[in-house]
């Protein structure tokens, strides 16, 4: 999946001058390491965004993938074991020292490729940032935004954390990682003017910032994943990786 010819990481250095000047968008892809319920790997978050920026930058044949960066901000799981996190200023600080250095190199825009919705109010503070050091193109997207049709294949109204959509997502993807005999059905504890979707993170009306895990669910599984399928999952990947792709195009002729 990680190939030299878009994987910035199996480069050597007198490679990516060419290499920026035929890919010109960069994409940063940032992830998270916590807890994904009893059937999902610690570093979801992680592999999914990995998969969805090489994928996209290999379709889209104008970008190159930088090495993910796997940790991320993730104080609403912290209760539970394998949970690592960052503070919101320090991955903040963290993402603009980073694509200030690279956009140094060449490249005409860097994407911050959002894989964790915990991670959103620190990627847009370094995103703005870095605009104002570089005066170059910086686009922050968080993968949920990419989909808008397909997580109506779900029936469980729940789309939050180790659910039917997380889960499904990951069984179209890496299959051999997903656990389902360790699935679960959780319903979250209700929380007022709270609502368990991912427009929740994007669009809410009245921002309370994301609760504590340990409040509204034993297991860490927010929803219901003994409802996912792959062919769930395939729809809303193939949507991500669309618009995606589309988006990158964009950047790369703008």
């Amino acid at each position: 999946m990680i190939d030299g010819e878009i994987f910035l990481g199996n480069m050597r250095w007198p490679d990516v001058v060419a290499a920026a000047a035929a890919k010109p968008v960069l994409i940063l892809p940032v992830g998270a390491i916590e807890q994904h319920g009893p059937h999902l790997p610690l570093d979801t978050d992680s592999a999914m965004v990995s998969w969805l920026a090489c994928t996209a930058a290999r379709q889209a044949g104008c970008a190159l993938v930088a090495p993910t960066l796997n940790y991320g901000v993730s104080l609403n799981h912290i209760a539970f074991p394998g949970t690592a996190t960052m503070r919101n200023e320090t991955l903040c600080a963290v993402l603009a020292d980073l694509g200030e250095s690279l956009l140094g190199h060449a490249f005409k825009a860097i994407v911050f490729l959002n894989g964790n919705g915990g991670n959103n109010v620190a990627v847009a503070s370094a995103a703005a940032e870095l605009r104002r050091r570089t005066a170059k193109t910086v686009a922050n997207i968080y993968v949920a935004a990419l989909i808008e049709e397909a997580f109506s294949v779900m029936e469980s109204g729940i789309i939050w954390h180790a659910d039917e959509s997380e889960t499904s997502m990951m069984l179209a993807i890496a299959p051999e990682r997903v656990h389902m005999a360790k699935a679960v059905r959780e319903m979250p504890k209700p929380i007022p003017l709270y609502e368990f979707k991912e427009a929740t993170l994007t669009k809410a009306m009245v921002d309370l910032g994301i609760p504590a895990t340990e409040r509204v669910t034993k297991s860490g599984t927010i929803g219901d994943a003994t409802m996912a399928t792959v062919d769930k999952g395939r729809p809303v990947v193939e949507e991500q990786l669309k618009t995606l792709t589309k988006i990158l195009k964009t950047l790369a002729a703008a």
